[in-house]
């Protein structure tokens, strides 16, 4: 068994020193992942903290028996670029209509 291996046994039975290990090893992997799909840093940058943040809180749900660390943070930060691009199509979608002579009106998201 390897370092990683046996820091994600730790941090599943509750070491929060190894989890911090873990996900420092794994942080810039998983944001230069992320900037791909995003192109923008910022965007990246805040979605890699949210998939670590996310792995903290699901950690005891992590299985290493079915996938790595790795392909597990990255799930979770695919997930959450995919529920972002949902929200921004909604978005889009609910802020500009088309009036039947053609014209657009724009309406607050939350209104309508």
């Amino acid at each position: 068994m390897d370092e990683t291996e046996e820091r994600i046994k730790r941090a599943i039975k509750g070491d929060d020193e190894a989890l911090a290990a873990v996900l420092l090893e794994q942080y810039d992997f998983v944001y230069h992942y992320l900037l791909k799909l995003t192109m923008h840093p910022a965007v990246a940058e805040d979605m890699t903290q949210e998939t670590m943040i996310r792995a903290i809180e699901r950690i005891k749900q992590y299985n290493p028996k079915k996938a790595k660390v790795s392909t597990w943070l990255i799930q979770i930060g695919t997930n959450l670029w995919i529920d972002e691009k949902k929200k921004r199509k909604e978005l889009n979608n609910s802020q500009i209509s088309i009036n039947s002579n053609g014209s657009s009106v724009t309406s607050h998201p939350m209104t309508g």
